[in-house]
């Protein structure tokens, strides 16, 4: 990352100095920070090919329904961002900061905007909604940065930083590019939007993404027992969610519904919070996890296999977490080495790479559903059940498991669970092992 960075300050130095001709630079002892606005503001100009038609895109903009809702401080912000871009020519600059190429480099690396702007143009061809439509992410990751549990997750990073640059530090340390990336790649198939045209598809891929990154804080109830007078009462206290979320609507502090369930679903499988979602036997069915989880924990054992094969069903799915995993895992090399040739999706060309190597005997379960790399370099779907040593659950957790493999057996019979229960009472553990020999092996 840093030989990149590296790379890229040189060519941001070199189309600075051409950009800086003619502009006046009086030094004086303190630095001047509007550099940091301005000097990308002068590449920008710089780099277009047809400034009027930017600033004709600026004007319709103006009237979009988008800029029509916000507030006074952000209108005042963008027309002055656009006044300094018309009159570049007779700006005039203090010292330049030190750390001014460090920071620009930073910015056309890992700024939220930045990123969106080159994940979407790897999904979508140029077109004037593009800027658009990445102005409005942006600005929904502005307020994400803005929570104050957020700023206080940033800010720990550096106490002698101002908090715009700790956030491009934090988005350069996490690669919030490659995780762009991935979830519009993710984003992009799972909503369809291959089916649809364009521009339909790229605004709603723009409302899905405002939506996970505007999930609220919201209110979880619980009750405290406590001792009152010699008698014990329940307590009800209130606690605010920002990472952790159950599945449900979700209301603030003034009893108001702020989440729904599609809501928390929506953001669940997005690379943001919540990273934790609790759910009670609504979620084992018909609802996909699957996107950006491989861990489930059962706080319960369900009382037969079916329901057990449909609650890890809902995060062992197409293009899950887990497959991606080990699909980078295998072609991490792989990319390095064609990384000039890599134009478009990435995550597609990775898929297709998958997919032709793929031994004769395989199907399109794989590498789609079903992908492995060798023993000790896989990742796989992580089952926890919190269940102490010898208890019920323990024991249960034992006949569970058996009666998944016979379950698995049965698999597309009628009445499956009946099958299950037959096999189970009339054949030993011993008999199970042999009749698994005879079963019909669905597996590619």
């Amino acid at each position: 990352m840093w030989d990149l960075l590296e790379e890229i300050k040189q060519i941001i130095k070199k189309k600075l100095n051409k950009a800086l001709v003619g502009v006046e630079i009086k030094e004086s002892f303190n630095t001047d920070e509007s550099w940091y606005w301005l000097a990308p503001l002068l590449l920008e100009k710089e780099y277009l090919d047809d400034q009027a038609e930017f600033l004709n895109w600026t004007e319709d903009f103006k009237k979009s329904e988008f800029f029509k809702e916000r507030g006074a401080g952000f209108k005042e912000h963008f027309q002055h961002y656009l006044n300094a871009f018309k009159d570049l020519n007779n700006i005039k600059l203090g010292s330049m900061p030190d750390d001014l190429l460090d920071v620009l480099a930073k910015i056309a690396a890992a700024a939220p905007g930045t990123a969106v702007r080159r994940a979407l143009s790897l999904q979508f061809a140029e077109s004037e909604q593009l800027n658009s439509r990445t102005l409005e992410i942006a600005y929904a990751f502005r307020n994400l940065f803005n929570r104050a549990e957020n700023i206080t997750l940033v800010s720990g990073l550096d106490l002698h930083k101002p908090y715009w640059q700790k956030v491009l530090d934090y988005s350069l340390d996490g690669n919030l590019q490659s995780v762009l990336d991935e979830y519009f790649h993710i984003l992009y198939e799972s909503a369809g939007l291959n089916n649809i045209d364009q521009n339909s598809a790229l605004t709603e891929l723009t409302k899905s993404v405002i939506s996970s990154l505007g999930l609220r804080t919201v209110s979880l109830d619980y009750d405290e027992v406590v001792k009152e007078n010699n008698k014990y009462k329940l307590q009800k206290n209130n606690l605010r969610c920002h990472y952790a979320l159950k599945f449900d609507k979700a209301k603030n502090y003034y009893d108001q519904e702020v989440v729904r369930e599609s809501q928390v679903r929506e953001a669940f499988n997005s690379p943001f919070k919540p990273f934790i979602l609790a759910t009670t036997s609504i979620g084992q069915e018909g609802l996909d996890f699957h996107q950006y989880c491989r861990s489930i924990i059962h706080w319960n054992l369900p009382g037969n296999p079916v329901d057990l094969e449909q609650r890890e069903g809902r995060i062992h799915r197409y293009k899950g977490y887990v497959i991606r995993k080990n699909v980078a895992a295998r072609y991490r090399d792989w990319i390095f080495k064609n990384d000039n040739n890599i134009k478009s999706d990435l995550w597609k060309q990775l898929f297709e790479q998958a997919a032709a190597d793929r031994k004769e005997e395989m199907n399109d379960l794989e590498p789609f559903w079903i992908f492995e790399n060798e023993e000790g370099k896989n990742y796989a779907i992580e089952r926890h059940i919190p269940c102490y040593p010898m208890s019920r659950e323990s024991s249960h957790l034992d006949q569970l498991k058996k009666s998944l493999a016979v379950y698995r057996m049965a698999f597309g019979q009628a009445r499956q669970e009946d099958l299950v229960d037959f096999i189970e009472e009339n054949l030993s553990d011993c008999y199970i092992d042999k009749l698994m020999d005879y079963r019909i092996d669905l597996a590619p």
